[in-house]
């Protein structure tokens, strides 16, 4: 029984970086934007309203995986969040 329990523990574990790992490539995808729009100087083809709610939604995961210790939404959030920040001041830089 005990070693079926260090499995499964081992498996959560693993899972755990590998989903850390790959949440957090998905989580690239803003800084790609944001150099693009650094290049063309232009914010003109992004939406703010899009762009706010991806900050709420992933400041609502982020705290989400505080509460419930949940790593892998710790650290793709954290990555990924100054992401849509560096978009926002780029779209009020731009625009405004």
């Amino acid at each position: 029984m005990q070693k079926n329990k260090l499995k499964k523990n081992n498996l959560l574990a693993t899972a755990a970086v590998i989903m850390s790992i790959i949440s957090s490539i998905g989580n690239i995808a803003p800084y790609l934007q944001a150099f693009e729009m650094f290049q063309l100087k232009s914010a003109h083809a992004l939406s703010l309203n899009a762009n706010l709610i991806a900050l709420f939604v992933g400041s609502c995961w982020l705290g989400y995986g505080i509460v419930t210790k949940v790593k892998p939404l710790i650290i793709s959030n954290i990555v990924g969040l100054p992401g849509v920040i560096l978009i926002l001041i780029q779209i009020f830089y731009y625009r405004y």
